[in-house]
């Protein structure tokens, strides 16, 4: 729309529904975005609030301010201590998420082979005969070389990567390829079974991503324990116990699956603790699904403090606890973070444990006498 020397303001092409305060109600709403607006170059400042939110911005940059009675406007230059800046406390979140889809096209840069259903699989290779092997072949970019692209065909074993590119050639939803996999696997590791229950598989990930590491589960509570190992056992993977004398007991899965969840969930494969986040494929999911995540890492790495009356969780990943202060207010959790604890309580704490709560009862029922 216009380009100067100082800014560019850019019409969207199609409007974007974005969270907005009515001053006059005090009310969150959701409104069209029809502009953007962007500086050229600039000194940046860092806003840092109370409850440990901190946010790197333009000094000329407007934030809504509430001074009790009206809410107005300062620039990140003006705002000064006692200043309130207004946060929502809970934003609703609507997820048209394809999980099916997201889920293949991640685990689809990996170097994942497939085992197609016998149904699935004959389909497939009648299909491709049909248009031709090698036009296939070579419109997929396949690095399979002919004998081996005919083999892997007729045995019903490819390259997920060539899967999903040919069902697409040939029209085949996403939903439909996801249903047609028998088996997902690596070279080198064991199969496992494509997830059905995914709830189930978000509450797995939360669980490694609090007492991780690598393909190992360290079982810090019995109970835990169980619920990983019918997990594991629904994806057709057989965890196996590692018990060393003066050590907490860890369960062991394979590559396949670790590999999986650093396709969905970035779990760092290496050096773990300083560099879990929240992946994009955890912020588009559906509420339920999210809830589970955080249920199993709080079940891991949460405290219940009676003496501050908030529900706790420490994490040496500046990055996790970053996500976590964006991704808890869908839940409407508004967390305070001080050092690498960040902290729940009042309200917050009453809606973590009706949304989200914990999946261990001993800690569930402290948390509930918080509220």
């Amino acid at each position: 729309v216009r380009e100067t020397s100082g800014e560019t303001i850019f019409a969207l092409e199609e409007p974007l529904k974005v969270f907005s305060v009515d001053k006059a109600t005090g009310k969150i709403e959701k409104k069209n975005l029809s502009h953007a607006w962007k500086l050229t170059g600039g000194k940046m400042l860092r806003v840092k609030l109370r409850n440990g939110y901190s946010i790197a911005t333009t000094p000329e940059h407007q934030y809504l301010t509430f001074d009790g009675f009206s809410f107005g406007f300062k620039q990140a230059k003006e705002l000064g201590k006692g200043d309130r800046v207004v946060a929502a406390r809970k934003l609703d979140v609507t997820s048209n998420f394809d999980i099916e889809k997201e889920a293949l096209k991640l685990l689809s840069a990996k170097p994942f082979y497939a085992k197609l259903k016998e149904e699935p699989a004959k389909t497939l290779k009648e299909s491709i005969l049909a248009e031709g092997t090698e036009k296939i072949r070579e419109a997929i970019g396949s690095k399979l070389k002919k004998a081996s692209f005919k083999h892997s065909l007729w045995r019903g074993i490819l390259p997920l990567k060539d899967l999903l590119r040919m069902t697409e050639l040939l029209g085949v939803s996403y939903e439909k390829t996801y249903n047609w996999i028998e088996w997902i696997g690596l070279k080198d590791s064991h199969n496992i079974k494509m997830p059905q229950d995914w709830e189930s598989v978000f509450y797995a990930a939360g669980l490694l991503i609090g007492d991780g590491t690598g393909n190992k589960f360290v079982v810090g509570k019995e109970e835990l324990g169980k619920r990983f190992i019918e997990i594991c056992t629904s994806l057709g993977i057989k965890p196996k116990w590692r018990r060393y004398p003066g050590k907490t007991p860890e369960l062991t899965t394979n590559k396949t699956f670790s590999t999986l969840l650093n396709a969905l969930f970035d779990y760092p494969l290496r050096k773990k603790s300083h560099n879990v986040k929240i992946s994009n494929f955890v912020r588009e999911a559906p509420g339920n699904l999210v809830a589970e995540l955080l249920k199993a890492y709080f079940d891991c790495d949460g405290t219940v403090e009676r003496a501050r009356s908030a529900v706790s969780l420490t994490s040496v990943s500046k990055q996790m606890l970053f996500d976590l202060q964006m991704l808890l207010p869908r839940f409407g959790c508004l967390p305070i973070t001080q050092g690498d604890t960040l902290y729940l309580s009042g309200e917050s704490a009453k809606h973590f444990t009706e949304k989200i709560g914990f999946g261990l009862e001993e800690k569930q029922s402290k948390a509930i006498t918080l509220v």
